[in-house]
Protein backbone atom coordinates (compact mmCIF):
# COMPACT_ATOMS: atom_id res chain seq x y z
CA UNK A 1 0.00 0.00 0.00
CA UNK A 2 2.79 2.81 1.24
CA UNK A 3 4.39 1.47 -2.28
CA UNK A 4 1.06 2.46 -4.20
CA UNK A 5 0.79 5.69 -2.72
CA UNK A 6 4.47 6.61 -3.70
CA UNK A 7 4.09 5.27 -7.42
CA UNK A 8 0.99 8.13 -7.30
CA UNK A 9 3.28 10.74 -6.28
CA UNK A 10 4.79 13.27 -8.53
CA UNK A 11 7.75 12.32 -10.30
CA UNK A 12 9.83 15.54 -8.59
CA UNK A 13 8.08 14.11 -4.87
CA UNK A 14 9.07 10.76 -5.79
CA UNK A 15 12.45 11.85 -6.36
CA UNK A 16 12.79 13.50 -2.87
CA UNK A 17 11.01 10.55 -1.01
CA UNK A 18 13.80 8.65 -2.62
CA UNK A 19 16.82 10.13 -1.63
CA UNK A 20 15.73 10.77 1.98
CA UNK A 21 15.37 7.13 1.56
CA UNK A 22 18.78 6.91 0.07
CA UNK A 23 20.29 9.12 3.17
CA UNK A 24 18.28 7.51 5.89
CA UNK A 25 19.99 4.43 4.90
CA UNK A 26 23.46 5.82 4.61
CA UNK A 27 22.97 7.50 8.39
CA UNK A 28 21.29 3.91 9.59
CA UNK A 29 24.70 2.13 7.91
CA UNK A 30 26.97 4.80 8.88
CA UNK A 31 25.56 4.21 12.59
CA UNK A 32 25.84 -0.05 12.91
CA UNK A 33 29.23 0.17 11.78
CA UNK A 34 30.33 2.61 14.41
CA UNK A 35 28.58 1.08 17.04
CA UNK A 36 29.92 -2.69 15.73
CA UNK A 37 32.16 -3.28 18.28
CA UNK A 38 30.12 -1.59 21.18
CA UNK A 39 29.12 -4.06 23.87
CA UNK A 40 25.18 -4.14 24.10
CA UNK A 41 25.34 -6.59 26.92
CA UNK A 42 24.55 -10.86 26.93
CA UNK A 43 28.35 -10.70 26.97
CA UNK A 44 28.36 -10.18 22.74
CA UNK A 45 28.70 -6.47 20.88
CA UNK A 46 26.35 -5.30 18.08
CA UNK A 47 28.17 -7.09 15.27
CA UNK A 48 28.64 -10.48 16.93
CA UNK A 49 24.55 -10.10 17.14
CA UNK A 50 23.60 -9.24 13.83
CA UNK A 51 26.30 -11.70 12.53
CA UNK A 52 24.84 -14.04 14.26
CA UNK A 53 21.04 -13.11 13.32
CA UNK A 54 22.78 -13.48 10.18
CA UNK A 55 23.75 -16.75 9.97
CA UNK A 56 21.08 -19.05 8.79
CA UNK A 57 22.42 -22.01 9.75
CA UNK A 58 22.76 -21.04 13.00
CA UNK A 59 19.14 -20.34 13.46
CA UNK A 60 18.44 -23.04 16.01
CA UNK A 61 21.60 -22.26 18.26
CA UNK A 62 19.71 -18.79 18.94
CA UNK A 63 18.70 -18.52 22.34
CA UNK A 64 15.70 -16.51 21.30
CA UNK A 65 14.57 -19.60 18.48
CA UNK A 66 14.89 -21.89 21.26
CA UNK A 67 12.69 -20.03 23.66
CA UNK A 68 10.01 -19.90 21.15
CA UNK A 69 9.93 -23.39 19.92
CA UNK A 70 9.62 -24.43 23.76
CA UNK A 71 6.79 -21.91 24.10
CA UNK A 72 5.04 -23.39 21.16
CA UNK A 73 5.26 -26.71 22.76
CA UNK A 74 4.04 -25.72 25.91
CA UNK A 75 1.32 -23.85 24.09
CA UNK A 76 0.12 -27.53 22.59
CA UNK A 77 0.74 -28.65 25.76
CA UNK A 78 -1.73 -26.18 27.31
CA UNK A 79 -4.55 -26.82 24.39
CA UNK A 80 -4.75 -30.17 25.19
CA UNK A 81 -5.79 -29.89 28.84
CA UNK A 82 -9.15 -28.67 26.87
CA UNK A 83 -9.34 -29.07 23.11
CA UNK A 84 -12.68 -28.23 22.66
CA UNK A 85 -12.64 -24.68 24.84
CA UNK A 86 -9.42 -24.10 25.06
CA UNK A 87 -7.81 -22.82 28.73
CA UNK A 88 -9.31 -18.86 28.01
CA UNK A 89 -7.73 -15.55 27.07
CA UNK A 90 -4.83 -14.33 29.32
CA UNK A 91 -3.16 -17.76 29.97
CA UNK A 92 0.50 -17.37 30.33
CA UNK A 93 3.34 -20.09 30.12
CA UNK A 94 5.97 -21.24 31.98
CA UNK A 95 8.55 -24.15 31.16
CA UNK A 96 12.11 -24.90 31.25
CA UNK A 97 14.38 -22.90 28.90
CA UNK A 98 18.44 -22.03 28.86
CA UNK A 99 19.81 -18.47 28.90
CA UNK A 100 22.74 -17.05 27.02
CA UNK A 101 24.99 -18.64 29.76
CA UNK A 102 23.56 -22.51 28.83
CA UNK A 103 21.79 -22.75 32.13
CA UNK A 104 18.11 -23.76 32.57
CA UNK A 105 15.74 -21.98 34.17
CA UNK A 106 11.78 -22.03 34.71
CA UNK A 107 10.18 -18.93 32.35
CA UNK A 108 7.34 -17.33 34.01
CA UNK A 109 3.88 -16.02 32.53
CA UNK A 110 6.00 -16.06 29.10
CA UNK A 111 4.15 -15.45 25.94
CA UNK A 112 3.60 -17.67 22.79
CA UNK A 113 4.78 -15.59 20.77
CA UNK A 114 2.55 -17.07 18.04
CA UNK A 115 -0.52 -15.25 18.25
CA UNK A 116 -2.82 -17.73 16.13
CA UNK A 117 -1.13 -20.70 17.98
CA UNK A 118 -2.17 -18.14 21.18
CA UNK A 119 -5.59 -18.59 19.89
CA UNK A 120 -6.14 -21.67 19.20
CA UNK A 121 -5.11 -22.58 22.40
CA UNK A 122 -6.99 -20.31 24.74
CA UNK A 123 -9.95 -20.56 22.37
CA UNK A 124 -9.73 -24.26 21.29
CA UNK A 125 -11.36 -26.21 18.48
CA UNK A 126 -14.73 -24.40 19.05
CA UNK A 127 -13.35 -20.75 19.51
CA UNK A 128 -10.57 -20.84 16.86
CA UNK A 129 -12.51 -20.44 13.85
CA UNK A 130 -14.31 -18.19 15.57
CA UNK A 131 -11.98 -15.87 15.55
CA UNK A 132 -10.16 -16.34 12.76
CA UNK A 133 -13.50 -15.58 10.91
CA UNK A 134 -13.18 -11.95 11.95
CA UNK A 135 -9.97 -11.64 10.06
CA UNK A 136 -11.03 -13.64 7.01
CA UNK A 137 -14.17 -11.55 6.97
CA UNK A 138 -11.92 -7.82 7.08
CA UNK A 139 -10.37 -9.03 4.19
CA UNK A 140 -12.67 -10.57 1.64
CA UNK A 141 -14.58 -7.33 2.32
CA UNK A 142 -11.33 -5.07 1.74
CA UNK A 143 -10.67 -7.21 -1.80
CA UNK A 144 -14.66 -7.17 -2.73
CA UNK A 145 -14.59 -3.24 -2.47
CA UNK A 146 -10.61 -3.08 -4.20
CA UNK A 147 -12.22 -4.94 -7.27
CA UNK A 148 -15.25 -2.90 -7.46
CA UNK A 149 -14.98 0.92 -6.21
CA UNK A 150 -13.76 3.54 -8.88
CA UNK A 151 -12.66 6.21 -6.17
CA UNK A 152 -8.82 6.38 -6.25
CA UNK A 153 -8.68 8.16 -3.41
CA UNK A 154 -10.27 5.28 -1.44
CA UNK A 155 -8.31 2.53 -2.99
CA UNK A 156 -5.43 3.34 -2.00
CA UNK A 157 -6.37 3.84 2.07
CA UNK A 158 -7.84 0.52 2.29
CA UNK A 159 -5.16 -1.28 0.37
CA UNK A 160 -2.53 0.71 2.07
CA UNK A 161 -4.53 -0.04 5.46
CA UNK A 162 -4.92 -3.53 4.24
CA UNK A 163 -1.49 -4.42 3.34
CA UNK A 164 -0.26 -2.58 7.10
CA UNK A 165 -3.00 -5.46 8.59
CA UNK A 166 -1.40 -8.09 6.35
CA UNK A 167 2.13 -8.02 7.27
CA UNK A 168 1.12 -7.30 11.25
CA UNK A 169 -0.99 -11.04 10.73
CA UNK A 170 2.71 -12.53 8.69
CA UNK A 171 4.60 -11.08 11.67
CA UNK A 172 2.62 -12.11 14.49
CA UNK A 173 2.87 -15.63 13.57
CA UNK A 174 6.76 -15.31 15.59
CA UNK A 175 4.84 -12.18 17.80
CA UNK A 176 2.28 -11.59 20.40
CA UNK A 177 0.84 -8.67 18.28
CA UNK A 178 -2.81 -10.47 19.44
CA UNK A 179 -1.79 -10.89 22.95
CA UNK A 180 -1.10 -7.37 23.79
CA UNK A 181 -3.35 -5.20 23.87
CA UNK A 182 -1.61 -2.16 22.96
CA UNK A 183 -0.59 -3.68 19.66
CA UNK A 184 -4.43 -4.72 19.40
CA UNK A 185 -5.73 -1.50 20.04
CA UNK A 186 -3.62 -0.37 16.83
CA UNK A 187 -4.39 -3.58 14.64
CA UNK A 188 -8.34 -3.15 15.54
CA UNK A 189 -8.30 0.93 14.66
CA UNK A 190 -7.25 0.25 11.64
CA UNK A 191 -10.02 -2.41 10.71
CA UNK A 192 -12.24 0.18 12.10
CA UNK A 193 -10.55 3.31 10.01
CA UNK A 194 -10.91 0.70 6.73
CA UNK A 195 -14.81 -0.13 7.58
CA UNK A 196 -15.80 3.39 7.92
CA UNK A 197 -13.67 4.35 4.44
CA UNK A 198 -15.73 1.43 2.55
CA UNK A 199 -18.74 2.80 4.03
CA UNK A 200 -18.33 6.11 2.83
CA UNK A 201 -17.23 5.20 -0.79
CA UNK A 202 -20.16 3.16 -1.22
CA UNK A 203 -22.61 5.29 -0.24
CA UNK A 204 -20.69 8.67 -1.88
CA UNK A 205 -18.37 7.32 -4.54
CA UNK A 206 -20.33 4.21 -6.24
CA UNK A 207 -22.61 4.30 -8.55
CA UNK A 208 -26.14 2.45 -7.48
CA UNK A 209 -28.01 0.62 -10.36
CA UNK A 210 -30.68 3.24 -10.70
CA UNK A 211 -28.34 6.36 -11.78
CA UNK A 212 -25.52 4.33 -13.44
CA UNK A 213 -25.83 4.59 -17.41
CA UNK A 214 -26.96 1.46 -18.87
CA UNK A 215 -25.52 -0.11 -22.01
CA UNK A 216 -28.39 -0.99 -23.89
CA UNK A 217 -29.83 2.47 -23.14
CA UNK A 218 -28.56 5.34 -25.77
CA UNK A 219 -27.05 8.60 -23.98
CA UNK A 220 -29.43 11.27 -22.98
CA UNK A 221 -28.05 13.21 -25.29
CA UNK A 222 -28.13 11.54 -28.72
CA UNK A 223 -31.53 12.34 -30.67
CA UNK A 224 -33.70 9.11 -31.86
CA UNK A 225 -35.37 10.44 -35.17
CA UNK A 226 -38.01 8.10 -36.65
CA UNK A 227 -38.01 7.08 -40.07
Amino acid sequence: GLLLIFLFLPAKRRLQVTLVMAGTLVVAALTVYALWDTDIGYHSTLGEQIAAKANVGQTTLDVNVIWRFQSYEAAIQEWRSNPWFGTGLGKSLEFYTVTTMGQSILAFDHRVHNSFLYLFMSLGLLGFPVALGVHVLYFVISLRFLRRTNWLEGKILVLSLASFYASMMVATLFEHFLETTSTVTVLATSMGITMVIIYYGLHKHHETPSTAPSASSPPSHVIIRGN
